[in-house]
Order: structure tokens, then sequence, then C-alpha cells
């Protein structure tokens, strides 16, 4: 069971308005991971069925401090 460390909030339409939420996960790994992004694209599912529309993108935050988008 996982779940995303941050829910960030962007513009665009969803069922609760004129915003929906994005998925950001903070990884210690200083490169983005296959695991990782798979990890990512499924919050980014659940974020769609709760939001009733899909997610532009997700995020990693790396070790390194970079986001992978």
């Amino acid at each position: 069971m996982g779940r995303p460390d941050f829910l960030v909030r962007t513009a665009g339409r969803s069922r609760f308005g004129a915003w929906g939420y994005e998925a950001w996960d903070a990884k210690l790994a200083r490169t983005a991971r296959g695991a990782a992004a798979v990890q990512a694209a499924c919050y980014s599912l659940l974020l769609e069925a709760a939001q009733g529309a899909r997610p532009e993108r997700f995020h990693l935050v790396l070790g390194s401090g970079a986001v992978a988008a």
C-alpha cells in the first residue's frame, strides 16, 4: 500500500471545480528508476478516479534535489 508524499493543486477542470491535483513523490535515489515512475503513474490513475480528470503529469523529487516530471 502506498500514497504520494504530496498532492499539489493545479489549474484545470475536475469534479472539485476549476482545479485538480497532481502527485509528487519524494525519493532518496539520485536518479529516477522505473519502479518509482510506475508507482507515481498508479497514483495518477487513482487521482483520475477520485477527481474525475486525469492529471497532466506526476513528479518525482529526487535525493539530488532534482524534480523529474
